[in-house]
């Protein structure tokens, strides 16, 4: 109930379930804090907190919907918008036990056949960037800058997947192999606009190349459910990385039992993450960490689609706001009010 601070601000007031005040620490050893005092208002739904910043109710939001970002400069003209590179990825895992995903040409014509740029523009606003693979770009030290992504091409994700048997053989527009159409069920969770409107344009662009997609949406519950007990063909997933480099949960062989749900099975990228973890040379790990995420990519055990960027709503009287990956609130001793004029 009263911490003990010796940061630029310190506690005033905590009322339990509605707001949390900070005022100016006036024995902080560093620069005095511009702002006298900070409220931190708990709104129990983003539908409240959104209309609140519309109504200029509040000052500031964090993780702003890109949906949302239109109809809100519209509504408040006096709010600036910070764009921060965000540390979630979106992607599409193949469950590697159903025989239509065993093969790798097979995973990377179905990555070459999506847009993964047009999805960022349609589900992100453009708010996003296309992803490689399972470091974060803001981990710049560990993060792979050189690996080129899977063009985006029709004609090249028939092809692969011509050369892999699969042709349209009966002439009914959806491609084959000894008899058996190229479709799966493709799950996401109920409650998630991304991955709903994602699962559409997917299903969209993968008939293009003549692949049957069915769409199921769970509740979260029941979907997670079918991941861990693998039943499934193919999952829209988003995971939330770590500043700390470590995918052992998700692609060490071992980690069926985590979050390695698709199943996937490579023992060079077992021994390079089991290496990079215990590296403590930063110089060296980065080679190591740099090699998995080629080893990964190769393999296309997932479509890499984007990082999310997380979007920053603040008022502009507020200057000197700088937010970054690490803190929304980074340097806010920093932020000041700038006087509006009266003439």
């Amino acid at each position: 109930q009263k911490p003990v601070s010796s940061g630029p601000f310190i506690l005033k007031r905590r009322v339990k379930n509605q707001f949390i005040e900070l005022v100016r620490n006036k024995n902080y050893f560093g620069k005095k804090p511009n702002l006298e005092r900070v409220i931190f208002k708990i709104v129990p739904d983003k539908t409240s907190l959104l209309l609140q910043l519309k109504n200029g109710e509040i000052d500031m939001m964090a993780g702003v919907n890109p949906d949302h970002v239109a109809d809100l400069q519209s509504s408040n003209p006096d709010i600036a918008l910070y764009r921060v590179s965000g540390r979630t990825y979106y992607y599409i895992g193949y469950n590697e036990k159903n025989p239509l995903f065993k093969e790798k040409q097979v995973r990377r014509a179905l990555t070459m056949a999506i847009d993964r740029n047009g999805l960022i523009e349609a589900t992100l606003q453009g708010y996003g960037k296309p992803c490689t693979g399972p470091v974060p770009p803001i981990v710049s030290w560990a993060y792979n800058d050189s690996i080129p992504p899977i063009p985006f091409n029709v004609a090249g994700a028939k092809n692969l997947l011509a050369n892999a048997g699969w042709k349209d053989h009966d002439g009914d527009g959806w491609l084959d192999k000894d008899g058996r159409d190229f479709k799966f069920v493709l799950r996401t969770n109920a409650g998630n606009q991304i991955k709903a409107d994602l699962a559409v344009i997917v299903q969209d662009q993968l008939k293009k190349i003549g692949v049957k997609v069915d769409i199921r949406s769970l509740e979260w519950t029941a979907f997670m459910d079918k991941l861990r007990r693998k039943e499934f063909d193919a999952y829209i997933g988003g995971w939330s990385t770590s500043f700390n480099v470590d995918p052992t949960p998700i692609f060490h062989s071992t980690a069926t039992n985590l979050f390695n749900y698709i199943g996937y099975n490579n023992p060079q990228v077992d021994q390079l993450i089991e290496a990079g973890r215990e590296e403590m040379n930063r110089q060296k790990a980065a080679k190591i960490w740099k090699t998995m995420q080629d080893e990964i990519y190769r393999d296309q055990p997932y479509t890499f689609l984007f990082w999310l960027d997380k979007i920053v709503a603040v008022n502009s009287k507020f200057k000197n706001v700088t937010p970054i990956p690490l803190s929304m609130f980074y340097g806010l001793e920093n932020w000041y009010e700038a006087k509006i004029s009266t003439d």
